[in-house]
């Protein structure tokens, strides 16, 4: 009889599942009011569909950032403005943002994070009592803000000093004095950027 020819197709079956690991988490609060936005960086194992997705803590979805968008090996960013899908500010707090990675043959991975919204600017801090009269030009103003927060010292309510409340909200700053009645007050920025009301004002002279 007639010998026929037998193709053999080489299939492969792909079982490998890409995988996506965090390189640097949100870098701090969003604050719609300000406009400002978070941002984090990850890591791709292998070409692959990325989806990005916003999520209440309830699971609920709340705005899909970026729907099986084929990224090659490498890094990548998501970036969030505190907004929903139609594009208005949420509300205050705890957000979980998810990303769902899969190849060609559909083998998916995810990874999920918290990513927080803050519009509430900061509480006046407490400041310290100073002497109402000094001799010397440096003078220390301490007190209580919220922790992790950036602090201003107003003299004249201008910026003569920054620095940074510890975790504890305690921090202790040095500015200089000009000759003659100074007036003194702190302001605090919290990690979002939303600007607190100044302080009670204390008069400090220098002579």
């Amino acid at each position: 009889g007639n010998n026929a020819a037998i193709n053999f197709c080489d299939l492969s079956l792909d079982r490998g599942v890409p995988s996506v690991s965090v390189i640097s988490p949100p870098d701090k609060p969003v604050s719609p009011a300000l406009a400002t936005i978070s941002t984090a960086v990850f890591y791709l194992s292998e070409p692959a569909y990325v989806s990005i997705s916003i999520k209440d803590n309830g699971g609920t979805p709340v705005n899909n950032l970026q729907a099986a968008v084929l990224q090659p090996l490498g890094d990548f960013s998501m970036v969030w403005d505190g907004k929903n899908g139609a594009q208005a500010a949420v509300s205050d707090g705890g957000y979980i943002y998810e990303i769902t990675v899969a190849d060609l043959a559909d083998n998916q991975s995810s990874k999920t994070g918290d990513i927080f919204v803050d519009s509430a600017p900061p509480a006046a801090p407490t400041v310290d009592l100073m002497s109402s009269a000094t001799n010397r030009q440096v003078q220390v103003v301490a007190g209580l803000a919220e922790g992790g927060s950036k602090v201003e010292i107003l003299r004249g309510g201008v910026v003569a000093g920054r620095g940074a409340a510890g975790n504890d909200g305690r921090f202790s700053l040095e500015i200089d004095l000009g000759d003659g009645d100074n007036l003194i007050a702190v302001r605090d920025v919290d990690a979002a950027g939303n600007t607190g009301p100044q302080s009670a004002v204390q008069t400090v002279r220098f002579e």
